[in-house]
Formats: C-alpha cells, sequence, structure tokens
C-alpha cells in the first residue's frame, strides 16, 4: 500500500521537481481507526488506482538508483511532451522556460512523476495536489 508521503519522497528523490504540494493525511496519523471510520478514505488507502505496491516501488527504486538511466521507468503515452505539444499548443510550446503545471487529483503520483521526469532539464513547475 502507497501513501502519499511515500509518493511524495519518491518524487523528492528524483531532484527535478521545483514543487510538490501534497496535501494527505500522513502515514504518521493513518491508523486502522481513521481509516475504518472514514469510507472514502478507507477506500482509497485500501484500493490505490492504478495499484501500487511494495513490488512497484522496488522496481522504480532499482531504475532511478542507476546513474546511466534512460528515460523515466514508466511511459504514459498520452502525456509526452510531444503529445501535449502537438495537441494542446499546436507545437509551438518547447517546455523550457516557466512551464507550469497543475495536476489536481493526482492519485498514486503516476502522472506527476513522468512529467517531471520529462521536465528535468527545465525550470518547469509542477503543482501534485491530491487529498
Amino acid at each position: 500500500m502507497l501513501l502519499d508521503t511515500d509518493i511524495t519522497i519518491k518524487m523528492k528523490t528524483l531532484n527535478n521537481l521545483l514543487l510538490v504540494v501534497s496535501i494527505a493525511i500522513s502515514d504518521n496519523n493513518l491508523s486502522p481507526e481513521t481509516i475504518d471510520s472514514d469510507p472514502i478514505l478507507g477506500q482509497y488507502t485500501e484500493y490505490p488506482y492504478p495499484e501500487f505496491n511494495q513490488i512497484h516501488m522496488d522496481a522504480e527504486k532499482r531504475h532511478y538508483e542507476k546513474e546511466n538511466r534512460e528515460g523515466p521507468h514508466v511511459v504514459i503515452p498520452i502525456e509526452t511532451l510531444e503529445n501535449l505539444n502537438h495537441y494542446l499548443y499546436h507545437g509551438e510550446e518547447d517546455f523550457q522556460q516557466s512551464f507550469r503545471v497543475l495536476i489536481a487529483g493526482g492519485g498514486i503520483g503516476g502522472t506527476a512523476m513522468f512529467l517531471a521526469e520529462q521536465l528535468n532539464h527545465t525550470n518547469a513547475e509542477i503543482v501534485y495536489l491530491d487529498f
């Protein structure tokens, strides 16, 4: 089970996010009683979407520990900078200067991670927000 605090730690290890905003319950305050008393929190905690477990976390850790890694661990084709540029900016965005992204309802953080990996050579600002 991955908590929002784990996602924040994972993002910070990339050293390429300028800003991570994660409004979430920390795992220090997350008790079984809290989950039991809040059915929505229980649902999201018990069944994150997409699924992300310790096997996934270990694979990502191995990938990002490599100094000579090539690209992100997971590629999300629809969210490549090339596709975003084509469909949203008609080919006119180079993502080099002051590009800002708000990811609201970011789930387990896959979108934020993928964009951060692609934008790690820029001064882009990615804001990840999830409750």
